[in-house]
């Protein structure tokens, strides 16, 4: 289990004479609760100055080199803001290599990782090594990703029930509504009346197949400048291509005992019950996959109907959207489909970036085709099970843990009954027509609740129907 609050010395192991440049991927794993997101930022202690850092210390970037990540061409697939996780990050980089490394002994790049690992913090773990070609930057040739969201069951219930729940303990609307009442809106006392209330709840079979309608309304081309900031339909950026919204398989080997595929799981510790949501695309706006869930969760639990959602996606809509708390969010897999056909990987002259095309790889819905042609090897394969217990038994604990002590989620919906109301869902004939206020009250929380954002976007020409 990893300690955030952890300390541990600092390494600089000795430093080689003789070095030769390696352009490599790393694939990395991290839990985000105590950084300030992943790019450099010197007033923050973010993800990449870490691992820059680790990789100054394991001698694989010269002191000239430290500080300056273009001089070792560093480029990263996505972009993750504060308390927002990741199992599949992916960067390319320049490493300086010892003369006689040999490329071709999968155990010299698992050394390699070892090292890097040793001077990590244990809430950042670098999962694979592999060389790539000369040219690979991780930013510009990712095809696509998949996300996965954890929904607590409880949300999905019906808003009269939700409603009611609250007001059993005398919850109701807030005396005052500002960021302190926002961040803690119930004493010590209620959060204890309400979490057994909650934990009992179980999604029933009306729930998940109202879910699942929701989630496949959103596949395939729509315009979300709706679910994200300062864009209008006249923004070809906003245009976006979903290509599965799922509710995440079972992952119970004996299927005689689990007809329903989709069955969410029950936390032992806490007792609430948990649906994993998987979401693939070729990339995604600022907050877009956090209001998503928003429309997700109200529509299936009743509180706004289809309607609504259908025209928050239409071109000439100004819609007012809600945003859902990042901590259920996190990166589960980054698709490089197009460079795993290049001749180079073709003839195995270069691995494939095939983390997610092995058979053990049970948490990929049947139809999140992969299209690469190459066969994984036995690193990878490897790489597949870090990955897959870095997800199980770090990230996805961690995500249950944080609910069963923070209470985000209950924050969340509390908010969402009492303050942002069906009906706010529609500006108002004074509102400006690109204002930007329409990310509601929620995002006076903005600082505790961020989110994913693609690396891509900043090229401004993704959205393209593939």
């Amino acid at each position: 289990m990893i300690n955030i609050n952890s300390t541990r010395e600092i390494h600089f192991p000795p430093t080689m004479t003789k070095k030769s440049k390696k352009k490599v991927v790393l694939l990395i794993g991290f839990v985000g609760t105590r950084y300030g997101g992943m790019q450099i930022n010197k007033d923050q202690r973010t993800l990449q100055a870490q691992i820059e850092l680790a990789l100054y210390q394991a001698n694989y970037i010269s002191k000239t080199n430290f500080g300056h990540p273009s001089k070792y061409s560093w480029s990263n697939s996505a972009r993750t803001d504060k308390g927002v996780h990741s199992c599949a990050q992916v960067c390319s980089c320049k490493l300086d290599l010892s003369s006689d490394f040999n490329e071709d002994d999968e155990h010299e790049w698992d050394t390699v990782r070892d090292n890097i690992n040793q001077q990590l913090p244990s809430d950042i773990r670098i999962l694979d090594v592999v060389k790539v070609t000369r040219k690979f930057s991780a930013k510009s040739q990712r095809n696509k990703v998949r996300y996965q969201y954890m929904l607590p069951s409880f949300v999905l219930q019906h808003h009269d029930q939700m409603r009611a729940l609250f007001e059993s303990i005398d919850l109701s609307y807030p005396k005052e509504k500002n960021r302190e009442t926002y961040q803690n809106p119930f004493t010590a006392e209620q959060v204890q009346q309400l979490r057994p209330l909650v934990a009992k709840y179980r999604a029933t079979p009306e729930d998940l197949d109202r879910l699942q309608t929701v989630l496949k309304s959103f596949q395939g081309t729509h315009w979300f400048h709706n679910y994200t900031n300062g864009k209008t339909g006249t923004d070809p950026s906003a245009r976006r291509y979903i290509l599965d919204f799922d509710i995440l398989k079972s992952k119970n080997k004996n299927k005689n005992k689990n007809k329903n595929k989709n069955e969410p799981f029950v936390d032992p510790n806490s007792g609430l019950e948990w649906i994993p949501l998987n979401i693939t695309g070729q990339s995604f706006l600022l907050h877009q996959i956090r209001k998503m869930i928003t429309m997700v969760i109200d529509v299936t639990r009743q509180s706004a109907d289809m309607d609504v959602l259908h025209n928050s996606m239409q071109r000439k809509t100004k819609m007012r959207l809600s945003i859902a708390p990042a901590q259920g969010l996190f990166l589960d897999m980054s698709y490089f489909e197009t460079y795993n056909r290049k001749k180079e990987v073709l003839s195995k002259m270069a691995a494939p970036l095939n983390w997610h095309n092995d058979a053990k790889d049970h948490d990929s819905n049947s139809n999140d085709n992969s299209t690469s042609t190459s066969t994984s090897t036995s690193t990878s394969t490897a790489a597949m099970d870090r990955w897959r217990d870095f997800k199980e038994q770090v990230v996805v604990k961690h995500v249950m843990e944080e609910e069963a002590k923070e209470c985000n989620f209950l924050k969340y919906i509390y908010w969402q009954e009492f303050v942002f109301e069906k009906n706010r869902y529609w500006p108002t004939e004074n509102e400006n027509e690109n204002d930007d206020d329409n990310d509601n009250d929620n995002e006076n929380a903005d600082d505790e609740y961020n989110e994913t954002v693609d690396d891509n976007d900043d090229n401004d020409n993704e959205g393209n129907e593939s």
